[in-house]
């Protein structure tokens, strides 16, 4: 019988409150019981006197019995001075906390209480915690790679954004006037492309020669525009290029975008309206319209885009620019047929013009090769192409300015995004923080009620020793 006396009893922390009620420990309607019982229990907390380890017990979530039964020992020490000579208190507190403990007691209610606490502990709240903890870290986590994602694509859209001001030649400091200045240097441009194109003089010539005898006096493709500067110069409009004869007067579009600068107004300027002007409404004037056979107005003068150059003008432009590299093809041939032997060699010299085709060597062949090819890469340079675009255009600078300063506006997108992830990160720190704080509370509170529950136990069976064991030991001794 003293073997069976001192055998342990092993409770399932998942089935301790089921174990207690239906060991007959506590009723089922200790809930009710309770619930009065904390009333008091709340109302006796705001009376406790100024105390250190009342403090430190009534921090503790939740307060059961057990934390009342430590409360009421140190009340026995600090209202000691109400106790009178038959040895009763006659404190208020001491007295609310004297029949708070006892009504716990009565049928065991503190135990069904605690009972259920602990389980609902073990059950719901620590794994909780644990899995918040684990998310906020793995968040944290998350949070750290993104910050470092966007440190760097903030370091690419700088060096994007450095890389088009380099590519398009500009500073940054003021986009639009930095573009007009590269605009208006334009004129030197086309002065250096066209003095380049004059030193094709021989080629062309070559290649016409060429042609002609190839392919027929009618066939060949003359390279109208290339030539048209040969003969013309630089300053030859679109007007003579379209109509066969130069102007008699050239009225060049305006290029209305000004350089920015400060304007002073002076206050002291009068608008003239001409009030007191007479309009003179012509009633004698004459109007002669002249015009050709199809009903154009023809009267010398180049105006809007034929009073452009045929090198400033895009649509001509790009026919040049066909033409150049019509000239590249053809080079490229004639250098590949100068430099390879082929089977073809023997028809091509039975039929060639001999003069025709030595009247530039191999080495000329490829020297202008070089030339052409650097002028078609001049004219296809794309800081050109978007400065030839806001000369025809002046419109066009506004996109231009948009798409940069949008390039330029991307780095600061990402670095506020970074700033953003840097706040989540230390919101997290602190979620986390208080995560873990709350787990180890729970925890310590968790392991404080399943020794004092053991013990209550123990003594209702003589006691001998209680283990509450399963889950709950897995969750209080994992860190």
């Amino acid at each position: 019988m003293a073997n069976i006396d001192n055998l342990p009893i092993d409770i399932n922390s998942n089935k301790l409150h089921d174990w207690v009620i239906s060991r007959r420990h506590c009723e089922r309607t200790w809930f009710e019981q309770a619930q009065n019982i904390k009333i008091k229990l709340n109302e006796a907390l705001k009376q406790l006197p100024e105390n250190e380890k009342i403090q430190q017990i009534i921090s503790m979530n939740p307060i059961t019995y057990y934390h009342c039964l430590e409360i009421f020992d140190i009340l026995k020490e600090t209202e000691k001075s109400s106790k009178n000579m038959l040895g009763y208190y006659s404190s208020d507190i001491y007295n609310k906390f004297s029949n708070i403990i006892s009504a716990y007691e009565n049928k065991n209610v503190y135990l069904g209480e605690s009972s259920q606490i602990l389980q609902r502990l073990i059950q719901f709240e620590l794994p909780h915690l644990k899995k918040v903890i684990t998310k906020t870290e793995n968040d944290i986590e998350s949070y750290y790679k993104k910050h470092a994602s966007y440190g760097k694509l903030a370091l690419d859209k700088k060096k994007l954004y450095e890389k088009e001001l380099q590519k398009m030649g500009l500073k940054g400091e003021n986009l639009k006037n930095e573009l007009l200045m590269l605009t208006n240097n334009l004129p030197d441009f086309w002065t250096k492309i066209a003095s380049e194109i004059l030193q094709l003089e021989k080629l062309i010539l070559y290649f016409k020669e060429f042609c002609s005898f190839s392919l027929g006096q009618d066939q060949y493709f003359s390279l109208p525009l290339v030539t048209l500067i040969l003969e013309k110069g630089i300053d030859v409009t679109v007007y003579e290029w379209k109509n066969g004869k130069a102007p008699t007067l050239i009225e060049k579009p305006e290029f209305n975008l000004n350089l920015e600068k400060d304007i002073e107004e002076d206050n002291d300027d009068e608008i003239d309206f001409g009030d007191d002007d007479e309009i003179d409404f012509g009633s004698d004037i004459q109007i002669e319209v002249v015009g050709d056979n199809d009903g154009n107005v023809e009267d010398g003068v180049a105006r809007g885009d034929d009073a452009m150059t045929i090198l400033e003008n895009p649509e001509t432009n790009r026919l040049i620019l066909g033409e150049l590299k019509a000239l590249s093809y053809f080079l490229k041939f004639r250098i590949y047929d100068e430099d390879n032997e082929t089977p073809a060699d023997m028809y091509i010299i039975g039929i060639a013009n001999d003069q025709i085709l030595k009247k530039l060597s191999l080495n000329e062949l490829r020297a202008y090769k070089e030339i052409v090819d650097n002028l078609i890469s001049q004219l296809t340079d794309e800081q050109k192409m978007y400065l030839f675009k806001i000369k025809s255009s002046p419109h066009f600078i506004n996109i231009v300015i948009d798409d940069l300063i949008e390039k330029k506006n991307m780095e600061g997108k990402m670095l506020s995004l970074q700033r953003n992830i840097e706040n989540l990160i230390n919101k997290s720190k602190k979620a986390l923080e208080n995560a873990q704080k709350d787990f180890e509370t729970t925890k310590v509170t968790a392991k404080y009620l399943k020794e004092h529950i053991e013990k209550s136990i123990s003594k209702k069976y003589s006691n001998r020793p209680v283990n509450i064991m399963g889950e709950i030991n897995a969750i209080l001794n994992n860190n």
